[in-house]
C-alpha cells in the first residue's frame, strides 16, 4: 500500500494542510522515507475522522445543535469510501482478492476435464481387473465426482480458511468426516 507525506495527503484528500497536520500529529507514521514521515490514505482518513466535527468523534458544538452531517463529515465519508475502493483495487492487484464467479467458472471447467478422465477410467482398466473391479472403480469415481461437483461448497470452505475460521487441515478433516459419515 502506498504512503504519502502530509502535503500530498492534503492535496489528495482536498483538505487544508493544517487540518491534516493536526489530525496526524499524534498518529505514528506508517513509513519514513529520507527522514520524512509518510502515512497511508486509510490512516489519514481515520485520523481526520477522529477530529471534532467528523464522524466517529465527539461532535462539535454546531453538530450538537444540528444533527445533520456537516460538509466536512460528508467529505470525510466520501474520502473513506474512495480509500476503501483504492485499497480493494490494490489488494486485488496483489492477488489477495479474487473474483469468486471466475473462480467457480474455472473450477467447473477443471471439474469437467477430471470428470471425463475419471468416467473413462473404469472402461480402460476393465480388461485388467475384471467387470466387478471396474464397477467398483466406476462407483468410487462417481462418489469423488459428486464431492467435486459442488463448487459453492468448495468456495465456502476456501473462504472460511481465508477468513481464519479454520485452516487447511480443518477443511480436509471436515471433508474426510463427511466421506466417513456417508460410508456408514
Amino acid at each position: 500500500m502506498k504512503t504519502f507525506p502530509k502535503t500530498t495527503l492534503a492535496d489528495l484528500l482536498e483538505r487544508d494542510i493544517g487540518t491534516v497536520g493536526r489530525a496526524l500529529r499524534t498518529v505514528k507514521p506508517d513509513a519514513t522515507e529520507k527522514g520524512i514521515s509518510r502515512w497511508k490514505i486509510v490512516t489519514a482518513l481515520k485520523a481526520l475522522g477522529a477530529l471534532p466535527g467528523s464522524n466517529g468523534a465527539a461532535p462539535s458544538r454546531r453538530a450538537e445543535v444540528n444533527n445533520s452531517p456537516t460538509f466536512a463529515d460528508e467529505r470525510t465519508r466520501l474520502m473513506r469510501a474512495k480509500a476503501n475502493v483504492a485499497e480493494r483495487h490494490d489488494r486485488a492487484a496483489d492477488g489477495e482478492l479474487v473474483n469468486v464467479k471466475k473462480l467457480v467458472m474455472l473450477h467447473n471447467v477443471e471439474r469437467s476435464v477430471v470428470r471425463e478422465k475419471l468416467l473413462s477410467l473404469a472402461g480402460e482398466v476393465q480388461g485388467d481387473i475384471g467387470a466387478e473391479g471396474a464397477a467398483l472403480v466406476d462407483m468410487k469415481c462417481r462418489e469423488a465426482l459428486l464431492e467435486l461437483s459442488d463448487a459453492n461448497s468448495l468456495m465456502r470452505r476456501a473462504a472460511r480458511v481465508e477468513a481464519g475460521l479454520g485452516d487447511l487441515h480443518d477443511a480436509a478433516v471436515a471433508a474426510r468426516k463427511k466421506d466417513d459419515d456417508e460410508d456408514d
